[in-house]
């Protein structure tokens, strides 16, 4: 495994903490058009190729959306803080069936998401989003994580899902116009219970609450083995940077 480097880290996750400070400070929308261009930071396409039986590689990509992994140590702690919070606030999955999450959602129940939300980004802000030498200490910059949120619908093809199981390659591709692009090469895992399936649900589940049709669902998590600046710059165009 290998770590991210600095430069893709202030690209995404210093990008991230420095995000969620302006929207607790009322900043955020101030320029509503570039927040919904820097969302790609955490918006990248999957990537994954198997080879089909008459030797053709086939190959598929997805956008998730990709969080940051602490250190395992600290794990069981953040989970239970994220976990008391979710419980606290009403959006456990108990609670959820009748709030009526996606579309179904009413306007109150938006309005009370909006509001869960805003007090989420605190929690995160204070529990996963550090300055340099903290994060150094408590996050683990070898890892990227994600759920699997194709393979909760019946009929559909999941096809991430089903090319995991042939191959544990992936890619992570961002890109956030014009010109930011870096490809993440990682080795895959996929966990369906442990300290990072429970880490990867609570992280996502303190921003969106609970969903009782989520709450079971595989997560991937990625090992970072290569980086790579795909910029449309003088240092980019595939230059390696670990």
């Amino acid at each position: 495994m290998a770590r991210l480097p600095d430069e893709f880290l202030n690209y995404a996750y210093y990008w991230r903490k420095k995000w969620a400070k302006e929207m607790l400070e009322g900043k955020g929308m101030e320029n509503p058009h570039k927040l919904l261009i820097d969302t790609t930071r955490i918006l990248p396409a999957l990537c994954s190729s198997q080879m089909n039986s008459d030797g053709a590689i086939a190959t598929n990509a997805k956008i998730i959306g990709a969080g940051f992994v602490p250190k395992e140590k600290y794990i069981k702690e953040i989970v239970k803080i994220f976990k008391e919070y979710i419980v606290k606030e009403g959006m456990d999955a108990s609670k959820t069936v009748e709030f009526g999450r996606h579309e179904l959602a009413s306007k109150e129940d938006k309005e009370k998401l909006r509001n869960y939300q805003r007090k989420s980004l605190k929690l995160l802000h204070e529990t996963i989003y550090f300055e340099k030498e903290a994060s150094e200490e408590k996050m683990d910059f070898t890892k990227l994580c994600t759920i699997e949120l194709g393979k909760q619908y019946p009929g559909k093809v999941a096809h991430a899902w089903n090319f995991a199981q042939k191959s544990r390659k992936a890619t992570l591709l961002y890109f956030t116009p014009p010109v930011l692009s870096y490809e993440i090469r990682c080795g895959l895992e996929i966990h369906t219970e442990g300290p990072y399936f429970d880490f990867t649900h609570a992280v996502h589940d303190v921003y969106f609450g609970e969903d009782p049709s989520e709450i079971h669902l595989p997560v991937y998590i990625f090992n970072v083995e290569e980086v790579f600046d795909n910029s449309a710059t003088p240092r980019g165009y595939g230059r390696k940077i670990v």
